[in-house]
């Protein structure tokens, strides 16, 4: 069979549309993962959630639903989805679906070579895919500071904090941090280098990062010799951008040779 990697969405139903068309429907020969993202910023926040959701009861074993950093009350309350959801329902409505997005899952793992999560890695250093299936994750982050104890975090809220915001940048741009990593200008998570990828990943004996969070021209984009791939699936993002939308497809046979289909 193959998996089908989805993605930010951010509303935008006719590319939810587009890529189910192409993809076809779950199977057990047709693997999803929605990487998270799912609302906020586009017009059909609740109509993409609702049928992602859909896709996840009908077929439990063939959709994977990552969280991202837009799976979030505070985020939505900014960027459109709670307005979406009080409008056509209500608050009661709203506060339920809040409670699902922390139930949904950080990262995926497929065969024990990829892993894919949302934004990047974290601060930390040595993690362990172990230490990710542990983690207490039904909570929201980033916390504010007044919550954090001591005003320092957690391991656990790093590790989060980076799986749902987290960037990777070229060696340049972290050629003098010590650790290989810098603060993220988006205020969470870190901007990490291939130093910080490379080690994670032989780490844990994997070969491959995807992630996306991060709107890119073509729609995927290929970095840290090829160990780090990022998708965005909403085309035309915003309505004021011009990128393509993508997905990302791995062979079950052949997972070192991602295909990418792109539309607008």
């Amino acid at each position: 069979g193959r998996l089908i990697i989805v993605g930010d969405l951010h509303g935008q139903l006719a590319d939810l549309l587009t890529i189910i068309r192409i993809g076809g429907m779950p199977s057990d020969k047709n693997y999803y993962v929605f990487n998270g993202d799912f609302v906020d910023r586009g017009a059909n926040g609740p109509e993409v959630l609702f049928i992602i959701y859909a896709l996840k009861l009908v077929y439990p074993h063939y959709v994977t639903l990552n969280r991202g950093n837009h799976e979030h009350p505070k985020i939505n309350a900014r960027y459109d989805f709670e307005e979406q959801i009080w409008t056509k329902y209500d608050a009661e409505l709203f506060d339920h679906i809040c409670d699902t997005f922390e139930l949904l899952p950080l990262c995926a793992l497929v065969d024990n070579k990829v892993l894919v999560l949302h934004g990047g890695l974290f601060a930390s250093s040595n993690v362990t895919i172990e230490e990710l299936r542990r983690l207490r994750y039904r909570r929201q982050l980033p916390l504010k500071k007044h919550q954090v104890s001591h005003g320092v975090k957690s391991k656990t809220e790093n590790i989060m904090e980076g799986i749902l915001w987290s960037d990777p940048v070229e060696e340049h741009i972290v050629l003098n941090a010590r650790k290989g990593w810098i603060k993220n200008k988006r205020g969470a998570g870190i901007l990490f280098g291939p130093s910080v990828t490379h080690k994670f990943l032989d780490g844990n004996n994997l070969d491959l990062l995807i992630r996306s969070h991060e709107m890119v021209e073509a729609g995927y984009k290929l970095q840290h010799n090829n160990r780090v791939i990022t998708v965005f699936s909403a085309s035309h993002y915003y309505g004021n951008n011009h990128n393509q939308g993508a997905i990302v497809i791995l062979e079950h046979r052949n997972l070192m040779q991602p295909q990418f289909i792109q539309y607008y």
